[in-house]
């Protein structure tokens, strides 16, 4: 890195059958990819500011690669413009990496959270902030579980955030 700051991107990757291809007409062709996969992919990318990750992944992506990564489930939310909730996951490395030691308090603070156990969330949330010095999935969830702690939801609540932004 000479003279400026590193590269950071953001990517949501999903997967699924799509048309690829040059689609168009004879006076306008364009290569591309269309379907809903596509359009889910593109939606988490955008969340992935909205948690500051860097690769998110979608449900069909976590269970086709198996194995093969080393994830941690992060939230569960309907993204713009798809009815219907899906479990995000942001990808931590490959197979034989080491699960890094804040992702079990907030994978079961996670799971406290749609238990609708919200003051053992927030503590797990809390050691998973403690165990990684700083992490806003986890600050998101605090304050979503305090909302709720102060304003109890219906007996039908569902844990799925609704993004309404691209």
């Amino acid at each position: 890195m000479l003279g400026g700051s590193g590269l950071r991107m953001r990517v949501g990757i999903n997967t699924g059958v799509v048309l690829v291809g040059n689609i168009g007409s004879s006076d306008r062709l364009s290569y591309t990819a269309i379907g809903d996969p596509v359009n889910v992919a593109s939606r988490l990318e955008a969340v992935n500011k909205r948690y500051d990750t860097e690769i998110l992944l979608g449900e069909s992506t976590r269970e086709a690669a198996g194995d093969a990564i080393v994830v941690r489930q992060l939230d569960r939310i309907s993204v713009y413009g798809r009815a219907g909730g899906t479990v995000i996951y942001e990808l931590l490395g490959i197979a034989g990496e080491p699960v890094p030691a804040w992702v079990h308090p907030y994978e079961a603070g996670l799971d406290a959270y749609e238990e609708r156990r919200w003051s053992e969330a927030i503590l797990l949330f809390e050691e998973t902030i403690a165990l990684r010095g700083t992490d806003q999935p986890s600050e998101i969830m605090i304050a979503r579980c305090r909302d709720l702690l102060a304003s109890p939801p219906p007996a039908d609540w569902q844990p799925v955030v609704a993004l309404q932004h691209k």
